[in-house]
């Protein structure tokens, strides 16, 4: 269903293009995978849109006005209620997972056949990759963004001679393809299936007895994970997925030995849920789990004497049967009798439903949430107020607040130089309570009257609309808002609301906070060019937030924080500590205008509400014997190396890392077997990942994943089976953690990001490559073939990418900074992928079957099947030209660009100008099938990832600079003139490496070569 309440986007309008300016006719448009374009072909008959659903609504910013005009409402509360539909929650019940989506429709053309899978290769197991010359490339290098360049034929109209040339007029080679006597790079969209083909089907156990060694699909790629013995990488991936044997083995191999978790993400169309296995009928008693480590049962336990006993496959230790589990075991295979219907020793994910008091540290309440809403100057005069307002007003008259029909109850704080608390107890009517005292705040009311269940908590609403004037500002009683924020104050009072309970704080807020406890001071902020100031301004000027987040999860208290300003310099590196410390997540909404935002912020709140799924929780990770847990990164309460981590709150997105770490030799074989077979998992590493937990119906349960990767003693099958993304998410994550808490500056890290990347290709070429291959040629392993431009990505990113000199082109403020180094220290594995190197697609000439479902697999239901999206292009703007526009998605914001001869009737049929900014038209009546097949594609990417905060609109040569210095420097295999640091194109890059491996190897020959003549003096 879809998640989203408004059917509107936005973005800013520079100068919206004329009709009669030049550019193919509309409507024409090629079609396959050849898109030049010299002639485009006419589209193809019969490849309509069938069926049409609710679309939603999602984030909408564009070039920024410097003073957004004074906020007027455009709806009132009614028609937001009303567009709740639209996210699929007119339901009265909470559901645990989304009803799948209705398809947008069919096409009558046949669908593509699918690729070969991520990671295989057409060269032999194991086998050397492709070599890349480090002199070898040939080809033009594209053109670097910020380059002087003279006007030449072919040039936009319109476009002066100062700026850059970045749009070739007629490329004569498809997109993506090398040029003449260039080899191919190595690149993501090498690795996509085909536009349209049937997804890939992945078994996490591969012929039925043991995991494979290979990695598994891609995690941006779509897939459908089938459980059929060990958790799917859906819910765990390895950075290797052959272990290797020992510490020694594992220190030459270089390669991050890790674990990425995301234990509720939700199921993609065609997938089973995690399986629930009750327990709260079995006489009171508990999962079965061994006596020795406590690791819980799964197909790997091995049952003896007739079922009397049972090994584990974590310690080997061998255990009695509690007479509650017992079952006989059949002779002939040794399997249980019951293994059928007992879920726990078929399938690596179960959910336990336990009511044994030993899981309860106190009685499971409902959820309870506490809002709290900015109504100073800067919530008011911006809107913000009124769309936080008015979205948590949707959900509670959709009776969508998670565990709404078991008794959860929602609370409101709205503050400003003081703070305000609302008594609903009242037959319809709410009352308020004021607290100036900003520096010791309280709660003046008890939890009776601040607590209120979704239908009285409506009047609470209701009052705070008709209190600020909400719905039309300029009627204010009593002059214009106060200025004073008092956010600090806000928290501490909704921890006080919620410390005998727990549970969850949403804040909305647009400016930093100036009145009361947790007052920030403004350091200066904005762009700066001095490394030590940068790092000084990342750490937080104040230990109040972080220490008030690490309090706040110790009592089960979970906050997100989304900051949507005006202003130039919020903080945000101090701000954002609170939901990092806690367990949260944090938003960031720069340039904040009503006329686009608006959705933005209707968006974050909704997937944050709607996307709880568990509280009180604690998390625990066990391995087989020779393998212990190390440092924990993500969404999680207190950063720890305790084994026992506190997740207050876990949502779909929650994410945690944790590092494995050797501890001997590793034991397997402990089991002499499992319950699949006599022969599965013999060989194989048992991880274990358990999440104790209350449901939003109170009740308690114990989610398990278990995976059964196998050990391995050849290094080369640590490359073999090395996951890309979860490599990538792991060094990105532990760099954006040190970057974060200031104790590096950035130069060190990006460094240190370079390091790590050419020492692992050194050791693949050095202990992995045959020696008939050495050559001077770069060689990267297959399955991290895509290792070097992903780091490039990062190292260009926001999060990392240094300040330019002497021009104003692709600045990163501090704010944005810190927003984006906690989105990659929380993000999923498939979103820092997308960080790293964006996806982009050309829209303008959609292939044969973008916008349209994927072709159902065989076996499986064809309800629901995934819109297919565009095949994607490279970052260069050696692909831009006037004719296109182009679709970027980035993990934090969507961008979309066109050229100066744009078909205007396309532009017109996408966006909604009227208001004097972008807005998207999603699905709306009238528009033609190309434009109705763009609706699908994004909005299929904005119901995919909650990250997403903004829908930035950056023509060519727009004069705000939107397209200078938020479009272009995402193309990443660009050289950006403008970095003294960090400015490679994507060839030098590779060069960079190339050349750090060849001076690693000269180095070791240098040794040996001092060690031999040393050794001619000894007798």
């Amino acid at each position: 269903m879809s998640r989203y309440p408004d059917p509107n986007y936005g973005g800013s309008i520079p100068n919206p293009p004329q009709q009669g300016s030049m550019g193919a006719p509309y409507g024409q448009n090629a079609v396959g995978t050849d898109m030049t374009m010299a002639q485009p072909p006419m589209q193809p008959q019969g490849t309509s849109l069938l069926h049409q659903r609710p679309l939603p609504p999602g984030a909408s910013a564009g070039a920024q006005q410097q003073q957004p005009p004074m906020y007027q409402p455009q709806a009132d509360v009614n028609s937001i209620a009303s567009g709740m539909s639209n996210i699929g929650l007119q339901d009265s019940s909470a559901q645990p997972y989304p009803a799948p989506d209705q398809p947008y429709g069919a096409s009558t053309q046949p669908y593509g056949t699918s690729t070969q899978p991520y990671g295989s290769s057409t060269q032999p197991y194991g086998a050397p990759a492709q070599p890349y010359g480090a002199s070898d490339y040939g080809g033009q290098q594209p053109a670097a963004y910020g380059a002087p360049a003279t006007y030449q034929q072919g040039q936009a109209p319109g476009m002066s001679s100062l700026e850059p040339q970045m749009y070739p007029q007629q490329p004569q080679e498809p997109l993506g393809s090398p040029g003449v006597g260039e080899p191919a790079l190595p690149r993501p969209t090498a690795i996509e299936p085909a536009c349209g083909s049937k997804r890939e089907v992945y078994n996490s156990v591969a012929d039925g007895s043991a995991p494979g060694v290979g990695p598994p699909p891609a995690s941006r790629n779509d897939f459908i994970g089938v459980d059929t013995g060990s958790c799917t990488p859906r819910f765990m991936r390895l950075t290797v997925n052959s272990i290797p044997a020992d510490s020694s083995m594992q220190a030459t191999s270089s390669i991050p030995l890790g674990l990425i978790l995301t234990p509720f993400a939700d199921p993609d169309p065609g997938e089973a849920g995690v399986l629930d296995v009750d327990l709260t009928t079995a006489g009171g008693g508990g999962p079965l789990r061994c006596s020795s480590c406590n690791g819980y049962a799964n197909p790997g336990f091995r049952f003896v004497d007739s079922g009397n006993k049972f090994h584990c496959n974590l310690c080997g230790h061998e255990n009695d049967t509690p007479s509650e589990h017992m079952c006989a075991t059949n002779p002939a295979n040794g399997l249980r009798l019951d293994i059928d219907y007992r879920h726990e020793f078929r399938y690596g994910s179960v959910d336990y439903v336990v009511g044994n008091k030993d899981y309860f540290a106190t009685d499971p309440t409902p959820p309870h949430f506490v809002v709290c809403v900015d109504v100073s100057a800067s919530g008011i005069s911006t809107g913000l107020a009124t769309v936080a307002v008015q979205s948590v007003q949707s959900i509670l008259e959709a009776n969508a607040l998670p565990g709404g029909s078991s008794g959860a109850k929602i609370g409101i704080i709205t503050f400003d130089q003081s703070l305000h608390f609302y008594d609903g107890r009242g037959d319809g009517q709410a009352r308020v309570q004021y607290v100036p005292d900003t520096s010791d705040p309280f709660i003046p009311i008890g939890p009776e009257a601040f607590f209120q269940p979704p239908e009285r908590a409506i009047s609470v609403i209701e009052m705070i609309s008709n209190a600020f004037s909400l719905m039309d500002p300029s009627q204010l009683k009593g002059g214009p808002p106060p200025s004073g924020n008092a956010l600090g104050a806000a928290v501490v009072a909704a921890k006080q609301a919620l410390a005998d309970i727990g549970g969850k704080v949403f804040v909305v807020t647009g400016g930093i906070p100036s009145v009361g406890s947790g007052k920030l001071e403004r350091r200066g902020g904005g762009s700066v060019s001095s490394e030590e100031r940068e790092k000084a301004l990342l750490k937080d000027e104040t230990p109040f937030y972080d220490d008030l987040g690490s309090q706040m999860a110790e009592l089960q208290i979970s906050v997100d924080m989304v900051i949507a300003t005006q202003q130039p310099y919020v903080d945000a590196a101090s701000l954002l500590r609170l939901p990092r410390a806690s367990g949260g997540r944090g938003f960031l909404l720069t340039n904040f205008d009503y006329r686009k935002d608006d959705v933005s912020v209707r968006k974050i709140l909704v997937n944050a509400i709607w996307g709880v799924r568990a509280l009180d929780a604690m998390v625990k990770v066990r391995a087989s014997k020779g393998l212990e847990t190390g440092e924990y990164m993500g969404s999680f309460g207190r950063p720890q190396r305790r084994n026992d981590v506190i997740a207050p709150v876990m949502g779909v997105d929650s994410v945690m890392a944790l590092e494995l770490k050797h501890d001997g030799q590793i034991q397997t074989n402990l089991g002499g077997g499992s319950m699949i077979s006599a022969s599965a998992f013999s060989n194989n590493v048992c991880i274990q990942c358990a999440i104790l937990y209350t449901d939003l119906a109170g009740r308690r349960r114990i989610r398990v994943h278990t995976m059964f990767p196998p050990k391995t003693t050849v290094l080369q099958d640590t490359f073999r089976s090395a996951d890309l993304d979860a490599v990538v998410a792991m060094m990105c994550m532990r760099a954006a953690n040190a970057a974060f808490s200031g104790s590096r500056v950035l130069s060190k890290v990006r460094e240190a990001l370079i390091e790590k990347t050419a020492h692992i290709l050194f050791v693949y070429r050095k202990f992995c490559n045959p020696p008939k291959s050495q050559s001077t040629k770069l060689v990267l392993p297959e399955t991290l073939k895509l290792l070097p431009v992903m780091i490039l990505g990062i190292l260009k990113s926001s999060a990392f990418r240094p300040q330019p000199s002497g021009q104003n082109l692709g600045v990163v403020s501090t704010d944005e900074r810190a927003a984006a180094l906690l989105f990659l220290s929380t993000a999923r594995p498939q979103d820092i992928t997308t960080f790293a190197y964006p996806r982009m697609v050309l829209l303008s000439q959609l292939d044969e079957f973008a916008g349209l479902p994927r072709a159902p697999q065989d076996g499986f239901p064809p309800e629901g099947e995934p819109i297919a999206l565009p095949a994607s292009v490279p970052l260069s703007s050696e692909f831009l030209a006037d004719e296109r526009m182009f679709l970027v998605d980035n993990g934090l914001r969507l961008l979309l660009w066109y050229g100066k001869a744009c078909s205007p009737e396309l532009i017109q049929e996408i966006f909604d100008m009227s208001t004097g900014v972008y807005r998207l038209r999603l699905g709306e009546e009238g528009q033609g099938e190309l434009a109705m097949r763009i609706s699908a594609i994004i909005t299929r990417i904005l119901e995919s990832k909650s990250n997403l905060t903004q829908v930035i609109v950056a023509p060519a040569g727009s004069s705000d600079g939107a397209e200078q210095n938020q479009y272009l420097p995402l193309l990443i295999e660009d050289k950006n003139i403008a970095l003294a640091q960090s400015g490679w194109s994507y060839k030098e890059f590779l060069k960079v490496a190339h050349r750090r491996i060849m001076d690693k190897m000269a180095q070791e020959r240098a040794q040996k070569d001092f060690q031999a003549w040393e050794m001619l003096g000894y007798q």
